[in-house]
């Protein structure tokens, strides 16, 4: 058995291939088994993998999504942790050592490294998502409120899979697998993560590097960006009242569906650029998010400020001159 698997998604990402397995590889202090699942590319990855004695390459007949693509490579690993990293992606070389390390002397199901975000029209440019300035250890209750923004404490949680390193048992034992063929198909598997983790261990000076790739599938905008988001965010809430946690998570809904409806909105007026098609999909996202909320309960979770500054964002105070 391997200690860790990485499974990587690919799909036409030939040119980004071979700079991700390399940092995969590359500093790592345990042995490393790389899932490459081929999400019916037309490209051919075989000059590629045949350089790697420790890649198993896996071809779909059709594209399942990264989601889809992800399950295959769970199914197919054989070690005591999972990653998962995108193709167009890289990592530090001390990455998965750092969090194996933690993980190991935690005792905890999933540990998360921070994340730099690259682009592509200045590679000096790096962003920072996510950092952590020290080791934190976290209880299921405080990973969601923090993940979901309910609580703003200085930490951030993004609710990517790909900066993590989780314990395959754990993921396995859980039932938590990803959505297919759905764009945000992260979610409701950080989601499930967050309500099912004993214990979550945060890990200091250590990056995944997210490349923003002009033409990924997360640099576009389509109808099918509106209808998956209405579709997950249904789905969390299923799932959470299946579990008889949602009036006690409710906070947090609300505030995770908020900050995802506003990044529909940034990625349309990003990538659309007709005015007539803008308002159509501002029309259709705002039907999504009216399917997802329950008006009442959305009142219930926040303060009149709180509302108030929904409906005057410019206006700083109430005070009348």
């Amino acid at each position: 058995m391997y200690k860790l698997s990485v499974v990587i998604p690919v799909h036409n990402t030939q040119q980004y291939l071979k700079r991700c397995i390399d940092s995969v590889i590359i500093g790592q202090d345990y042995p490393v088994e790389i899932i490459v699942v081929d999400n019916n590319s037309d490209e051919n990855y075989e000059t590629i993998i045949n350089e790697y004695d420790c890649v198993k390459y896996i071809s779909l007949k059709e594209n399942m999504g990264p989601g889809g693509a992800r399950n295959i490579g769970i199914t197919n690993s054989n070690s005591e942790y999972i990653a998962f990293c995108d193709s167009d992606d890289w990592v530090d070389s001390n990455f998965y050592t750092d969090i194996i390390e933690m993980l190991d002397d935690s005792g905890a199901d999933i540990g998360i490294g921070g994340i730099k975000r690259n682009l592509p029209y200045n590679s000096n440019e790096r962003i920072i998502k996510c950092r952590f300035d020290k080791k934190y250890l976290l209880n299921s209750d405080m990973f969601y409120r923090i993940m979901t923004k309910e609580y703003d404490i200085g930490l951030m949680i993004p609710p990517s899979s790909v900066n993590r390193v989780y314990r395959r048992s754990f993921l396995e034992d859980n039932q938590i697998y990803f959505q297919e063929r759905k764009y945000y198909e992260d979610l409701l598997f950080s989601i499930k993560v967050a309500l099912s983790i004993n214990k979550a261990v945060c890990v200091p000076n250590t990056y995944y590097h997210h490349y923003k790739r002009i033409g990924s599938i997360t640099q576009s905008f389509t109808q099918q960006h509106v209808d998956n988001f209405r579709e997950i965010f249904l789905d969390i809430r299923k799932y959470m009242q299946k579990k008889c946690v949602f009036e006690k998570y409710m906070i947090g809904y609300y505030k995770f569906c908020e900050h995802f409806f506003n990044l529909v909105i940034r990625q349309l007026f990003e990538y659309e650029q007709d005015e007539n098609i803008r308002k159509q999909y501002i029309k259709a996202a705002l039907d999504a998010f009216n399917s997802v909320i329950d008006f009442d309960e959305y009142m219930e979770c926040y303060t009149s400020e709180d509302l108030r500054k929904h409906i005057q964002p410019l206006i700083e105070n109430t005070i009348i001159n």
